[in-house]
């Protein structure tokens, strides 16, 4: 069933919402464009930064690649949440380009398909990740 789904600029950031109240959002996606780095060790240094940064997930993350032909690091959930059918995980990608997503995904273990799924955020924190965000792109790195 598909969702209708709205692109917000909300915070510094561009959030693809299912819904939202006047409290919190449930999205699918969060995107923010920073400065492009030079390096992929300036990648890597922003992708530790953001570890140490961001810890206000429902999910500790950790570094799980790095790409240096996309110029790209992923981050996923450390202890994802497990059950019988399905793997429900964080997963953030952090790029050479500035661009940072992200998305909570689900693989579902009988199919061995991996899909988007929607998350809430208060707004209170989709502000504070645009803040950090934000901060770690205006810091030299």
């Amino acid at each position: 069933m598909m969702r209708p789904v709205q692109t917000l600029k909300r915070f510094h950031l561009t959030v693809d919402a299912v819904e939202q109240d006047k409290l919190s959002s449930r999205l699918l996606k969060v995107h923010h464009q920073g400065k492009a780095l030079d390096t992929m060790e300036a990648l890597k240094t922003k992708s530790e930064r953001f570890l140490s940064q961001v810890r206000y997930l429902e999910d500790e993350l950790t570094a799980i690649e790095q790409d240096d032909v996309r110029q790209a690091i992923v981050l996923r959930s450390l202890e994802p949440e497990k059950d019988a059918q399905r793997v429900n995980y964080y997963e953030v990608l952090l790029q050479q380009n500035g661009e940072t997503q992200l998305e909570r995904k689900s693989y579902h273990r009988e199919s061995g398909e991996t899909e988007s799924v929607d998350f809430t955020f208060t707004d209170r924190l989709l502000e504070r990740l645009g803040k950090d965000l934000e901060d770690l792109c205006s810091t030299d790195i």
